[in-house]
């Protein structure tokens, strides 16, 4: 009797310990792909940009109105790097995954053109991706805001 709880209390700390790998893995794909968003960003490359989106995506940017849909979030940061945004660095602090959605915290530095100088930006933000029947994460919801120009 001893030995088959202790085979069972083997197997579940094994499944546990594989569920744990699994979800570090999970967190780390996601930190990825918002460094490479980032990239995308400071490439300009728009096309790629919508492929980071899922169909139904909200912005919420700072000091502005909601932004939905895959073009609207990519005309806005188009606007954005018309306007002199750029060197944009995303570090991402937690990524939380519970089923389907994965909610990720982190922070962001850019530098933003005024004049004959570039203004340091930095704020934090907060990102909800969602799980795709291919297993692959898009950014469902994305807020940010500014917490210093310096």
């Amino acid at each position: 009797m001893m030995a088959r709880l202790a085979m069972s209390a083997l197997a579940i700390s094994l499944v546990l310990s594989e569920c744990k790998t699994a979800r570090a893995a999970e967190d780390q794909n996601i930190a990825a792909q918002m460094q490479a968003f980032a990239i995308t960003y400071n490439s300009a490359d728009w096309a790629a940009m919508r492929s980071f989106y899922a169909t139904d995506i909200i912005l919420i940017p700072p000091n502005g109105s909601p932004v939905e849909g895959r073009n609207g979030a990519v005309e806005l940061w188009m606007s954005y790097k018309k306007t002199g945004i750029k060197e944009l660095v995303i570090v991402s602090s937690i990524v939380q995954v519970e089923g389907k959605l994965a909610y990720q915290t982190g922070s962001y530095s850019m530098k933003v053109a005024d004049q004959n100088q570039e203004i340091p930006v930095k704020g934090a933000l907060l990102t909800v991706w969602q799980q795709q029947t291919n297993g692959g994460w898009l950014i469902k919801r994305f807020a940010w805001n500014v917490i210093s120009l310096q």
